[in-house]
């Protein structure tokens, strides 16, 4: 069972990026690039997503079985840019982002770092609203596998690889074509851990679909993030998305 520094750093790793059942096949599963076609249809069209140049989500955040919570922010921004800070009650404020350039880390239990390879990839994946709309340019090859269940419903179920990482799964319902949730590897300094992050509570705001609620769980661990307010194309302070001065420090 993970310590409770080491999960918060864990924490901290998967939320800055949320066993099933092979259900028998009587048809043909659609290609992988239909799956996508038709949750970016689902949610509100590739015109919406388009349109959204600026999204700032603001959500509370609870570590189940720690008490430990908190109140996290998130900012997306024109060519790249992205901020997240999460302010951890009893331990600080942890935070990463990107100018479009520098893809940086600011933690309160690991102080300032630049982050590059694998760990910026999957930040960078992640500084867009909806990474899921930028997968075809993002992996080198994505195939559905089958037909399974998660969180209860029937997904088709979607494989993507980028060079030599272990695969991403992600689930969309059949039904609705939602994104349902993500099986994944993450990369953090404390070693590689699988992480399943299940997404819900879909609600409209500006002809787009958000879900309100995920759950990441790592090991015996769960993060949930509570969607608090969604704001789109909103105005953000000249200076949002420069580099933190502890950042600035490394460069020099």
């Amino acid at each position: 069972m993970f310590s409770k520094s080491r999960w918060l750093v864990a924490c901290y790793s998967l939320l800055f990026f949320g066993v099933t059942t092979l259900v028998a096949q009587d048809k043909k599963v659609p290609e992988a690039k239909q799956i996508l076609a038709g949750y970016i249809q689902a949610i509100g069209g590739q015109s919406k997503i388009d349109g959204l140049q600026v999204l700032e989500t603001k959500s509370k955040m609870s570590i189940r079985g720690l008490g430990v919570g908190g109140k996290v922010r998130i900012v997306h921004g024109p060519g790249g840019k992205f901020k997240q800070t999460m302010d951890i009650d009893g331990i600080g404020t942890e935070s990463v982002g990107s100018d479009g350039k520098t893809v940086w880390g600011n933690s309160a239990i690991n102080g300032a770092k630049l982050l590059e390879g694998v760990q910026a990839e999957q930040l960078k994946l992640r500084s867009v609203p909806f990474p899921i709309a930028q997968y075809e340019k993002f992996f080198d090859s994505i195939e559905c596998t089958g037909v399974e269940k998660f969180d209860g419903v029937d997904c088709y179920v979607t494989k993507s690889i980028k060079g030599d990482q272990k695969p991403v799964f992600d689930y969309f319902e059949i039904s609705t074509g939602l994104h349902r949730g993500t099986k994944e590897t993450l990369y953090t300094d404390q070693g590689e851990f699988e992480a399943t992050s299940t997404v819900g509570d879909y609600r409209d705001v500006g002809g787009i679909k958000f879900p309100f609620l995920n759950v990441t769980t790592v090991g015996p661990q769960a993060v949930e993030m509570q969607t608090l307010e969604i704001l789109t194309n909103s105005k953000f302070k000249p200076d949002e998305f420069d580099l933190p001065k502890e950042v600035l420090d490394l460069k020099k």
